[in-house]
C-alpha cells in the first residue's frame, strides 16, 4: 500500500493549530527514489492527524484504543458539521480512492464510505467479483473492502504502521500475540474454520442433551413397568369379585323378604304412633316456649342493671374527678408554702447583694487606675530589649576594637626592634613601614575604644533604670491581677444573689395565693366526700338487683322443668310402637347390601379398566423398548460427531495448526529481530522468543516471553524489565523484524511504512542508529518508501526528503 494523494476537510488536528480546515498534499510531487520521507513542522501543524489518515482504514491509530473502524469514532475529531477525506492510494498496481463523508447536525450524525477503483479518469465502485460485495457507501460493506484488499487492521497497525502510543508486543497477553500472529501469517481461514468448527459443537449440544433425556426417560419407563404379571393378578381379582357379587345378591333376596314382614307390622301401630307424636310436638313447643320467656326476662333484668351501672359509673367518674381536684391543690399548696418559706432567707440575700456591690465599686475603680501601668509593660520590655541588644552590639565592637589596638600596639613595638632603623634601607624596609604605621593609628584606636566604653556604660545604666521600671509596672500588675481575681469571686456571687433574689416576686405571690387555696381545698375535699355517698347506696341497689333477677330465673327454671317433667310422664305411659326398630333395621339390612354391591361392581369396573390400561401399558413399554433402541443410536451418533468436530476445532484453533505455525515462525522473526540490532546496535542485544513457559506447578502453557539477552552486561531479562529507551529500539526492531516476515512470506505486500515519533525517547547515538535500522529494514522487506514524524533536527537531515505540513 502506497499513498498517493490526500485531502483532509474539517478535521480538528489541523484547523485547531493552523486555522485551516482543508489540507491537501500531492505524494506524487515527491523524489520517486526518497525512501524516508518526514512530516515536519512545528507543534500542533497537523503532523500526527495526517499520519494517521495515510491509509485507507476508518480509524486513526493513535488517538484510537484499538486500531479497528469499532473501537474509533471520527465525530470526536472533526470541527464543522461536513468533514471528509478522499485518499488514493496504490496497492499492488492497482490505484484506489477512498471517500470518507461525515455530516452531523444538531440531532444526527450520518457517515458514508466508498471505495473506488481508478481506471484513467474513470472511478469505478470496487467489487469483489468472488462474492459479488460492492462499495455502496455503507460502512460495513467498505470495511470489510479494505480487509479483502489490505488485511486485518490489527495487522496493519502492528508491523506496517507505528503510530503514537502503540501498544508494544511487550505489553500484549499471548492471546492477543497469537491471534495477531496468526492474522499476521494468513491463518484467517483456518482460524474462521476452527470457530465453525466449535459453532457446530455448541449447535450438536441441546440435541445431545435432548437426546440423553429421551433415553433416561424411556430407561425409566421400560425398567419400572412389568405389565404382564399386574395383567394376571387383576384377573384373578376381577374373578374373585364376581363371586362376592352373586353371594350379595342372594342376601339381598333374604333381607327384601324381611323388610316387607316388618312393614306390615308397623302399618299395624298407627294411632299409638299419632298420640306419641303428638307429646313429642308438646314437649319441643313447652322447651321454645320456655327459652323464650327465659329470654324475656334476662332482657327485662340486663335493661334495670344498665341503668344502674350507668349511675355507678358517673358517680365513680366524679369521685375520681374530685379527687384528681384535691390531689392538685394539695400540690399547690405545698409548691406555695415551699415559696413563702424562703421568704427569710431573700431577705438576707438582699442584704448580701447590698453588700457585695457596695465593695465592687472600688475595686473597679482601683483597676481602672493602674491600668495606664500596665498599658506600659509592652512598651518597656521591648525598650529594654532593644537596649541590651545594642548593648550586645556595643560590648563586641568594643572586644574587636581591643584586638585591633592590641595587634597595633605589637606592631608600633617592633620600631626599636627593627635592623634597618636610621639606615639607608629604611625606606625600603617593609617590616618597618608597617611598625610606622602601626604606631600613627594607635592613638585613634585607642580614642575608639574609649568612645566605644563609655557607650556600653551608658547602655548599661539605660537597661538598669528601664529595669527599675519594668519592677514597679510589674508590681502593679501583681496587684491588678489580684483585685482583678477579687472582682471576678465578687460577680459570681453578686449573680447568685440576683439570682436567688429574682424569686421574690414569685415568694410574695404564694403569700398572697395560700389562703384562697387552701379555700378550694375544702371545697373540693368537700365535693370529694359528697360524691363518695352516692357511690355506696347505687352499688348496694346494683346487688340487689343481681340477686333478684337469680331468684326469678330459678323459680322460672322450676316451673319450666315441672311442665317438661309432666310430659314425659305422659309419654313414658303410652303403649311402645311394636315393630318400629325391626322394621328400622330390615330397612337398613337392604340398603347395606345394596352399597356393598355398588361397591362390588365398581370394583369389577376399575379391574376392567385396569386389565384394559395394562394391555395398552404393555403395548407401549414394548414400543419404548423400540424408541430406547433408537435413541441411544442417536446419543452415539451426535456424541460421536461431537467428539469429531470439536477435535477439529482445537486443531484449526489457536491452540492447534496456528500455534505451530506461530511456534516455527518465532525463530525466524527473531532471527530478523538480531539481524537489524546487529546491524543498528552492534549486536550488544540479542533476543528470543519463547512461546510456552511453565507454571507453578510444572505444566507447560501457552505463553509469549520475549527474552533479551544483554551481552555487553551478561544478563537476560524479559524485555518488559528493560530501561526505556532500551525498550522502544527492541521493540521497534521486533516489529519492522514481523513486517520484513510477512513481506518475506505472506500473500499480501506492501510497499511503505509508516511511524510517528518512534524514537523519542533515544539519545543522540541511538537515534542515529534508528534511522541505520529504518534503511536496513527498508532494504531487506524490498519496500519503497517510509513516512515518518520526528522532532530530532538531526534525523530530519538523515530523511531523504521533507515535507513541511506548516507551509502548505
Amino acid at each position: 500500500m502506497r499513498p498517493l494523494k490526500i485531502r483532509l476537510a474539517g478535521f480538528a488536528g489541523i484547523a485547531s493549530g493552523r486555522a485551516k480546515e482543508v489540507v491537501e498534499i500531492d505524494f506524487g510531487a515527491v523524489d520517486a527514489d526518497a525512501q524516508i520521507v518526514a512530516l515536519a513542522g512545528p507543534n500542533g501543524a497537523g503532523k500526527t492527524t495526517i499520519m494517521d489518515n495515510l491509509h485507507p482504514y476508518r480509524v486513526m491509530p493513535s488517538r484510537a484504543s484499538s486500531p479497528t473502524p469499532g473501537a474509533f469514532s471520527f465525530y470526536d475529531h472533526l470541527v464543522n458539521g461536513d468533514s471528509g477525506k478522499d485518499l488514493d492510494w496504490e496497492h499492488e498496481g492497482i490505484r484506489y480512492r477512498s471517500v470518507l463523508k461525515f455530516k452531523t447536525t444538531a440531532k444526527t450524525r450520518k457517515q458514508e464510505a466508498f471505495l473506488f477503483v481508478l481506471d484513467g479518469a474513470q472511478a469505478v465502485p470496487w467489487q469483489d467479483k468472488a462474492t459479488g460485495l460492492i462499495s455502496d457507501g455503507k460502512t460495513d460493506t467498505y470495511d470489510r473492502a479494505i480487509e479483502a484488499i489490505l488485511g486485518k487492521p490489527e495487522v496493519f497497525f502492528t508491523a506496517q504502521f507505528s503510530a503514537q502510543g502503540k501498544q508494544p508486543i511487550g505489553k500484549m497477553t499471548a492471546g492477543e500475540v497469537k491471534t495477531l500472529l496468526g492474522q499476521m501469517l494468513g491463518m484467517d481461514k483456518t482460524a474462521a474454520l476452527g470457530a465453525k468448527s466449535q459453532a457446530l459443537v455448541k449447535e450438536l449440544r441441546p440435541h445431545l442433551n435432548i437426546a440423553h433425556d429421551t433415553v433416561a426417560r424411556l430407561q425409566t419407563q421400560v425398567g419400572t413397568e412389568d405389565a404382564g404379571h399386574t395383567i394376571a393378578s387383576l384377573q384373578a381379582n376381577a374373578q374373585s369379585t364376581a363371586q362376592g357379587r352373586q353371594a350379595l345378591r342372594k342376601q339381598r333376596d333374604e333381607a327384601i323378604a324381611a323388610w316387607g314382614v316388618a312393614k306390615r307390622e308397623f302399618q299395624m301401630q298407627e294411632q299409638n304412633r299419632a298420640a306419641r307424636a303428638a307429646l313429642h310436638k308438646q314437649i319441643e313447643e313447652a322447651r321454645a316456649a320456655s327459652v323464650a320467656k327465659r329470654s324475656e326476662i334476662q332482657q327485662r333484668h340486663e335493661s334495670e342493671s344498665r341503668k344502674l351501672r350507668e349511675q355507678l359509673a358517673q358517680s365513680n367518674r366524679a369521685v375520681q374527678v374530685a379527687a384528681g381536684v384535691e390531689q392538685d391543690l394539695v400540690r399547690r399548696i405545698a409548691d406555695q408554702e415551699l415559696l413563702a418559706s424562703q421568704a427569710g432567707q431573700l431577705a438576707a440575700a438582699e442584704g448580701q447583694w447590698q453588700a457585695l456591690t457596695a465593695r465592687r465599686e472600688p475595686l473597679q475603680q482601683s483597676m481602672a487606675a493602674r491600668q495606664p501601668a500596665i498599658d506600659k509593660l509592652g512598651g518597656i520590655r521591648a525598650a529594654i530589649a532593644e537596649l541590651q541588644q545594642e548593648l550586645a552590639r556595643t560590648q563586641s565592637s568594643g572586644e574587636h576594637i581591643a584586638v585591633a589596638l592590641e595587634k597595633v600596639k605589637a606592631t608600633a613595638a617592633l620600631l626599636g626592634e627593627v635592623p634597618c632603623q636610621g639606615s639607608a634601607m629604611a625606606r625600603q624596609c617593609k617590616l618597618l613601614a608597617q611598625a610606622n604605621r602601626a604606631a600613627a593609628e594607635m592613638q585613634s584606636v585607642s580614642v575608639k575604644l574609649e568612645d566605644v566604653r563609655r557607650a556600653w556604660k551608658e547602655g548599661r545604666a539605660s537597661v538598669k533604670s528601664k529595669t527599675a521600671e519594668l519592677d514597679a509596672l510589674l508590681a502593679q500588675e501583681a496587684h491588678a491581677k489580684k483585685e482583678g481575681e477579687e472582682l471576678a469571686g465578687l460577680e459570681r456571687s453578686i449573680a447568685q444573689l440576683t439570682a436567688q433574689i429574682a424569686k421574690k416576686q414569685y415568694v410574695d405571690a404564694a403569700i398572697l395565693e395560700l389562703p384562697a387555696l387552701r379555700e378550694k381545698l375544702r371545697q373540693a375535699q368537700a365535693e370529694l366526700a359528697s360524691a363518695r355517698g352516692h357511690v355506696a347506696p347505687l352499688q348496694a341497689r346494683l346487688d340487689t338487683l343481681a340477686q333478684s333477677q337469680a331468684a326469678d330465673l330459678r323459680a322460672f327454671d322450676d316451673a319450666a322443668a315441672q311442665e317438661g317433667k309432666r310430659l314425659r310422664e305422659q309419654l313414658d305411659n303410652l303403649p311402645q310402637v311394636l315393630g318400629q326398630g325391626d322394621l328400622q333395621a330390615a330397612e337398613d339390612r337392604v340398603k347395606d347390601i345394596d352399597a356393598l354391591d355398588a361397591q362390588a361392581k365398581a370394583s369389577e369396573d376399575r379391574l376392567a379398566q385396569a386389565i384394559r390400561d395394562e394391555a395398552s401399558k404393555a403395548e407401549r413399554i414394548a414400543q419404548a423398548r423400540q424408541d430406547l433402541n433408537r435413541a441411544q443410536a442417536a446419543v452415539n451418533a451426535i456424541s460421536a460427531e461431537i467428539a469429531w468436530w470439536t477435535l477439529l476445532g482445537k486443531a484449526l484453533g489457536t491452540d492447534g495448526i496456528i500455534a505451530m505455525e506461530i511456534d516455527d515462525a518465532g525463530p525466524a522473526i527473531a532471527l530478523l529481530a538480531n539481524q537489524l540490532l546487529q546491524d543498528c546496535y552492534g549486536g550488544r542485544f540479542q533476543i528470543s522468543l519463547q512461546t510456552q513457559a511453565k507454571t507453578a506447578a510444572g505444566i507447560r502453557k501457552e505463553a509469549f516471553l520475549i527474552q533479551v539477552e544483554d551481552t555487553h552486561r551478561g544478563e537476560s531479562k524479559l524485555l518488559d524489565a528493560m530501561s526505556g529507551g532500551e525498550k522502544v529500539w527492541i521493540n521497534e526492531c521486533l516489529v519492522r523484524a514481523i513486517a520484513l516476515y510477512m513481506a518475506q512470506s505472506a500473500d499480501t505486500k506492501f510497499e511503505t511504512l509508516f511511524s510517528d515519533e518512534s524514537d523519542g525517547s533515544l539519545d543522540p547515538e541511538r537515534k542515529r542508529q534508528f534511522m541505520q535500522m529504518k534503511r536496513a529494514v527498508l532494504e531487506r522487506g524490498g519496500y519503497s518508501q517510509e513516512y515518518l514524524i520526528t522532532q530530532t533536527p538531526q534525523l530530519l537531515d538523515m530523511c531523504d526528503a521533507v515535507i513541511d505540513v506548516g507551509a502548505i
